[in-house]
């Protein structure tokens, strides 16, 4: 989360990008599936039964895919708002034992580990106003409104 922070400010942009990075990283490992499907196969003599080349589904990382990484954004949000996560570090911050305050700073816990969800702007601590927030941290206040909104439909004026 730190890395993309400092070069992206746009969700979508953002995304792209880790697309992009995402897909030439798959890449490399394919080449290097094949090597080690090469390498077994010399080893073990199994020339005349296997093929060292990897077909696009059996690659064993998986692709970028919007949706599923939005939800993932999403409870690493929750998780970050929970204390769980903390974006000044890599990692879990806290699973258990002592608890240490100096690990969150960015962006604060909420105060009672209570998150309403509901309809109407009713709790300034509900779970879609701290997940505003969160947006707002992490990519930057200045783009908030375009984030909040889905990439081709106009922000509401």
């Amino acid at each position: 989360m730190r890395s993309r922070r400092s070069r992206e400010n746009h969700a979508v942009s953002g995304f792209s990008s880790f697309s992009y990075t995402d897909t030439l990283c798959i890449q490399d490992n394919v080449l290097l599936e094949e090597e080690l499907n090469r390498i077994f196969i010399d080893i073990y003599g199994l020339q005349d039964e296997l093929t060292a080349e990897e077909d696009d589904k059996d690659v064993t990382v998986r692709k970028a895919d919007h949706g599923r990484d939005i939800r993932s954004f999403v409870s690493y949000a929750v998780g970050c708002m929970f204390g769980r996560y903390s974006l000044e570090l890599d990692g879990l911050a806290y699973a258990g034992g002592d608890w240490d305050d100096t690990k969150y700073k960015t962006f604060m816990l909420d105060k009672d580990a209570i998150l309403p969800i509901i309809d109407d702007e009713y709790f300034t601590d509900d779970i879609v106003g701290r997940f505003v927030e969160f947006v707002r941290t992490v990519y930057c206040a200045d783009t908030l409104e375009e984030n909040r909104n889905r990439p081709g439909r106009r922000s509401k004026a």
